[in-house]
């Protein structure tokens, strides 16, 4: 077991404190009004509506400030890109002769027996 959890603190904070011989049970289902944004939201993760998700419109409503109790997707627009280069670190070409000189030096260092 963690070490915050065999000796917990005696307030975790403001709000939170240890109850002995006290239990937390709860329940995790998934919320039908994010079926929409579903495809933003990486797999096996938990999210908050204080979480800033992108492409998801933040609430600005101060009382809840609940971004995923009724999300919005933000607009889309199309855009053009010119001249993109993406560099893949390390390039094919550098995989390559890496690959070869392991493999020279793997060949040298086999003993053939026939």
């Amino acid at each position: 077991m963690h070490n915050n959890l065999e000796r917990p603190k005696k307030t975790v904070n403001a709000v939170l404190s240890v109850m002995e011989g006290s239990q937390l049970l709860y329940s995790i289902q998934p919320h039908p009004a994010l079926t929409p944004i579903m495809h933003l939201l990486p797999p096996n993760i938990l999210v908050s509506g204080h979480d800033r998700i992108p492409g998801v419109v933040f609430s600005t409503d101060t009382d809840t400030a609940d971004a995923l109790r009724k999300p919005r997707l933000l607009k889309s627009f199309s855009c053009v890109l010119e001249g993109l280069r993406v560099v893949l670190f390390p390039s094919v070409e550098v995989f390559e002769s890496d690959l070869l000189q392991l493999l020279n030096r793997d060949c040298q260092n086999t003993v053939h027996m026939f």
